[in-house]
Parts: C-alpha cells; structure tokens; sequence
C-alpha cells in the first residue's frame, strides 16, 4: 500500500520533527508546504533526504489569515497523485505501528478515511497510553485517507481556499458525505500536541483567532470564510 502524503507546516516545525521518523519511515513520499518565512521548517525538510518541500504566500492572499488549503492546493499539484493520499496536520503525532494497522485494515478506494485523537500538552507526553481523546468527527483534516482513483476527488480545485486553516476540511470530508459514500474509522488514535482550535488563523495570531469566532457567531456558519476569488 503506497501513500503519498501532504502537510502544511508553519512554524510547527518542533512537532513535525518528532512527527517525520514515523511518517517517514512508511510514506511513499511527504511533501511539505510552508510560507516564506519559516526557515526553521525548510531546514527540517532539508534534513529529512527525499522530503519535498513548497515555500508559497499563498497563505496571506486575498486578505487572508492562514489559506492552509489553498496552499495545500498548490502544493498539491506538485506532489505525486497516484495511489493512496493521506492529509494531515504537522502538529499531530501518529503510533508507531500507525501504517501497519491500516494495511490490516485493507481501506478501500471508495470512502474516505479518518481516526481518532489524542490530546497532549507537550512534546513529552507523546507517548503516554492513557492521554485523553478529543471529542471530534472522525474525517476532519488533521487525518483524511483516501485514494487518488476517487471520483470525487477530481474536481479542481481539489482543495477550496478559505481566510483561515479551518472549514475546507468540513467541506472536503463532505464530498463523501453528501454523495452517500462513507467516511470510516482506521483502528488508531494520533496524538495533537499543544493548544486544540486555537491557531486557525496562523500560530499564534490571538486577534485574528476572537474575531473569527465572533463573526462565526453572528453568521451562525463558517461558509462565508471561503475565498471565491484570486
């Protein structure tokens, strides 16, 4: 089982770098996008031989806080689409035997595919067995599996842009969703390290995070965060 995989990394460079010995070891390729900026994360990627890595400001275009999916777009149509895909995000840590269980799984190229979420305030914590799960639905963009055969995934783009890092995944998953497919369970938990929904709009960025939420309030909705433009 061949499986290609996509994040963004924007100065989560300390939690992916605990993160890739482990993707690494049985992704068939990793490509990593970042801004122009974060020179900690190119340096990461270029000690890691055989990572890709894409420098874009595509994530502050058109007004935006943090395009994470529009930059994952554009990464996106660099990396190799064939086989499996699997998007994820870099401040998440998967087991060890992470691959080895989703081969037994024996996935299918119809549905989409997601798991369960541990929380952990640190770094250090990474390997306790009694960390506490997230309340979440499973397929939300910090795992999403599936294979590049999918219909659905033929649209372009694959990966719509919004003002902020949240909202596309939600949009994406539901491609499976509303099209009366499945989005299934894998038999593993993956670790979040650190603050949970709190950098939508870039690490850090406290402003632009309240008043995210305030306007999400009064439109009772996040659709309206989709950039439509440029």
């Amino acid at each position: 089982m061949r499986i290609n995989g996509l994040t963004a990394c924007v100065n989560y460079s300390d939690t992916l770098a605990a993160a890739l010995p482990r993707w690494m070891d049985r992704l068939a390729s990793l490509t990593v996008v970042t801004d122009m900026a974060d020179n900690d994360t190119v340096d990461l990627v270029m000690s890691h031989p055989g990572v890709r890595i894409h420098r874009t400001n595509q994530f502050y275009k058109n007004g935006a806080h943090f395009n994470k999916s529009g930059s994952m777009e554009e990464a996106r149509e660099e990396m190799p689409w064939e086989d499996w895909i699997l998007f994820f995000d870099a401040d998440i840590i998967p087991p060890v035997d992470w691959y080895d269980k989703v081969v037994q799984f024996d996935p299918a190229p119809d549905s989409l595919y997601g798991c369960m979420r541990r929380q952990c305030g640190s770094l250090h914590g990474i390997n306790d067995p009694n960390l506490p799960y997230i309340k979440q639905i499973i397929g939300l963009g910090y795992f999403q599996l599936f294979h590049s055969s999918d219909p659905l995934t033929i649209r372009r783009p694959l990966l719509k842009s919004y003002t902020n890092a949240a909202g596309y995944d939600n949009e994406f998953m539901d491609l499976w969703r509303k099209n009366g497919r499945r989005v299934r369970e894998l038999p593993i938990s993956v670790v979040h390290v650190g603050e949970i929904a709190q950098n939508w709009c870039g690490k850090g960025n406290e402003t632009a995070m309240r008043r995210l939420v305030s306007e999400r309030r009064r439109h009772r909705s996040w659709r309206h965060e989709e950039i439509t433009s440029g």
